[in-house]
């Protein structure tokens, strides 16, 4: 269950494209139906146990993401390096997710300076800003809680 949010994590900290960066999210979603499909046999506790899976999907990709972001960030400033390869700390990513205030403070750092940065032809970048971002991490997490219940249902109707 943790090796699938924290390669949905670094494919998309490591890719540049946001536009690519949808399509890893939207497959990431529905594979989220197969540990529900292992598990669970019975039609009425796919879906929530679905929302489970999304929920805790949702807590490890963003202590994940928290936790590589202020790795990255502080490896570029000590460094005088580049955040494009994002670096990761195991240790600091199983300490972020099990400490709910370091989670809680990671988090709140990534929020306010992760921001998207689009750029049209490989033009100058415009700085797109936080509220912008987070309005898309919140798009984000609407699609990882109901994608899986959207394939779960079509596949209810087939079979």
């Amino acid at each position: 269950m943790v090796l699938l949010p924290f390669i949905y994590t670094y494919l998309t900290a490591l890719n540049p494209l946001v536009y690519f960066n949808v399509i890893i999210w939207f497959y990431f979603s529905s594979f989220l139906i197969f540990p529900t499909s292992f598990l669970i046999d019975d039609k009425k506790y796919k879906i929530p146990l679905s929302l489970l899976i999304s929920i805790v999907a949702i807590f490890l990709i963003y202590g994940m993401k928290s936790s590589i972001f202020m790795t990255t960030a502080m490896s570029a400033i000590m460094d005088n390096g580049s955040m494009w390869l994002p670096k990761v700390d195991f240790g600091d990513i199983y300490k972020t997710l099990t400490s709910f205030e370091e989670y809680k403070l990671k988090l709140g750092i990534l929020t306010e300076l992760d921001t998207l940065n689009l750029s049209i032809r490989g033009g100058k970048g415009v700085d797109t800003g936080a509220g912008f971002t987070n309005f898309f991490r919140i798009i984000e997490c609407v699609g990882i809680l109901i994608i899986p219940i959207y394939v779960i249902s079509n596949s209810k109707k087939n079979q």
